[in-house]
């Protein structure tokens, strides 16, 4: 039997870039925006131990970062998301938003109302990431890609910290239903960890998929570059395609876990939705 081949951290799923393209400088260029993050996190906590204070400056500081890293038509925003006919979405922590669909329904400053169709991306932002914030977030994110934006969309959840393995995280993931068809990840842990799907298998009767962790391999973090990576393929190809092999490298899979769907779906075809 041949050996099974090791994981490859990438947003298609089982498949591996072939590019051999090489550009160190480049990637630490990302690398120190992932230090940068971390060091302006630490000081406010250091400094300040107002806990809804410092639960806005950590959103604030990523929005920063992504803001400069992303084109100028995708808007890092905090608000919500509006259905005509149902109404606003729950407050979402960052919001990703094509200004060259619709303006905003509402805005001041980096706060706003938006039409659900001009949002491309909702993050869940946690400063702890403990087993209790862990279910609260993917429940927020599964009820909000439940009735957000749809096809090419993306949700993530992007945490500072935890004390959680990488284990211990896949097992704490509560193999809802809900959380089945809707596949939350990336799960990033800034300078330790990203967790994503590696396998997808929708076909009845048993569908299934596998979220896969990556740690870092080397003195480069590039965890915060795979979050800025995949809102950079929103509407097109990634700039760094090439480098894909180069960045796998920067990672080892260290836990993964198999989730099948936990009820019957009898038949053929698929299993469950494609998104």
């Amino acid at each position: 039997m041949p050996a099974k081949s090791k994981p490859s951290l990438s947003r298609t799923s089982l498949q591996h870039p072939g590019h051999a393209d090489s550009d160190p400088g480049l990637l630490r260029v990302y690398s120190s925006w992932a230090h940068e993050l971390k060091a302006r996190y630490e000081r406010v906590s250091d400094l300040f131990r107002h806990a809804p204070s410092i639960g806005r400056s950590r959103e604030l500081y990523l929005a920063e970062t992504l803001e400069r890293a992303l084109p100028s038509h995708l808007a890092v925003r905090h608000g919500a998301f509006y259905v005509p006919g149902h109404g606003a979405s729950s407050e979402q922590d960052i919001l990703i938003v094509d200004t060259r669909r619709h303006p905003p329904i509402e805005e001041i400053g980096d706060f706003g109302i938006y039409f659900r169709d001009t949002v491309v991306a909702c993050i869940e932002v946690k400063s702890k990431l403990t087993r209790k914030e862990l279910c609260s977030a993917l429940r927020t994110l599964v009820t909000t890609k439940s009735v957000g934006p749809g096809l090419g969309s993306r949700y993530a959840l992007f945490a500072y910290e935890t004390h959680l393995t990488a284990q211990e995280i896949l097992e704490s993931i509560d193999n809802t239903v809900e959380f089945f068809d809707h596949r939350i990840y990336p799960i990033i842990v800034l300078g330790r960890l990203v967790i994503t799907m590696t396998e997808f298998h929708p076909e009845k009767p048993r569908p299934r998929f596998v979220l896969t962790a990556f740690e870092p391999s080397s003195d480069l973090d590039l965890t915060l570059f795979e979050l800025i990576d995949m809102l950079m393929e929103i509407g097109g190809e990634s700039p760094v395609k090439g480098l894909y092999s180069e960045i796998h490298s920067h990672f080892n899979p260290v836990a993964s876990r198999t989730f099948v769907c936990p009820e019957k779906r009898p038949g053929t075809g698929l299993g469950t939705n494609m998104d």
